[in-house]
Order: C-alpha cells, then sequence, then structure tokens
C-alpha cells in the first residue's frame, strides 16, 4: 500500500540566487565555493544559473555558509502558515547588506513611532488639541500609516 505523497516541487532558482548574491558579496568564485564544499564549479553554475536541487548535504553546507533562510523554499505561497508576511521580510533581510539593514531598521522604527502615535492620538482631542495628522496621507505616499504598513506586508 503506497501513503499519500506530497507532489509539491520546490522551485531552487531563488535558492540559486540567494546563494550566488552571497557568495559575490564574499568576493568568492563559484570555483573557490566548489572547492569549500567539495564539488566542481560546474554544480555551483548549475544550482545558481539554473536552479538545480542540490543534495540534502549540499544544500545543508550552502544555506548555513551563508545564513540563508530555507522557509522560502519549504513554504511556499499555498503552504504558508499565519507569518507568511514575517518569514517573507525575514528571508529577504537574510539578503541585504549592512547599509541596506540601517535603512529597514529606520523604516521599522518609523512605522513604531507612527502606531504609537496612533494609539496615543486615539485618546479625546483636548482643548486646543490638532486632531491627528497621521490620518491625513503623507506627502509623496498617498497613504495613511495604516494603510501603508498593510500594502508592505501584501507586497510579499
Amino acid at each position: 500500500m503506497r501513503m499519500n505523497q506530497d507532489e509539491r516541487r520546490f522551485d531552487f532558482h531563488v535558492l540559486g540566487l540567494a546563494i550566488k548574491q552571497a557568495r559575490e558579496e564574499r568576493g568568492w568564485t563559484q570555483a573557490c565555493l566548489a572547492e569549500l564544499v567539495g564539488k566542481i564549479d560546474r554544480t555551483i553554475m548549475r544550482i545558481e544559473n539554473k536552479g538545480q536541487h542540490p543534495s540534502f548535504n549540499l544544500f545543508f553546507q550552502l544555506v548555513t555558509m551563508f545564513d540563508i533562510s530555507v522557509d522560502q523554499f519549504f513554504y511556499t505561497e499555498g503552504h504558508r502558515g499565519e507569518d507568511s508576511c514575517r518569514k517573507s521580510i525575514d528571508v529577504m533581510l537574510n539578503t541585504m547588506n549592512e547599509k541596506e539593514l540601517v535603512v529597514m531598521k529606520a523604516t521599522a522604527e518609523g512605522l513604531k513611532k507612527a502606531r504609537e502615535t496612533e494609539v496615543s492620538a486615539a485618546a479625546p482631542v483636548g482643548a486646543g488639541r490638532a486632531p491627528p495628522a497621521h490620518s491625513t496621507p503623507r506627502p509623496g505616499f498617498g497613504l495613511t500609516w495604516p494603510e501603508m504598513s498593510a500594502s508592505l506586508c501584501s507586497l510579499y
């Protein structure tokens, strides 16, 4: 008797691109990486450019060497849980350099501050207090802060 088998196919093109980006950030050639993991450079080239499925051992070596999140390979769009937005953001953060991470941190801090402003602005408007500015669109964005936050997550 045959057990139900999962018929999903995993697309490793994204893994290949993440490996290539991480390798290039370190200034390594495909030949150098191949030597480090005990493979030939053609194997690395096929993984990076064609999305060839690596063996489990090679997959493990590469994702741990470059600290690449693997959620995106196992939790595809149709099978993701409630935290898929958080997982997508985590995957993107893992591919960013230090300067890009500083920008993301500042953006997150700005969103947090805007949310705190919303909470404090929800209190009744006192005498002489202007209505909260956060409910009006920000110049250049055309969205309120809650709309912007929601739209950022919907992109992923």
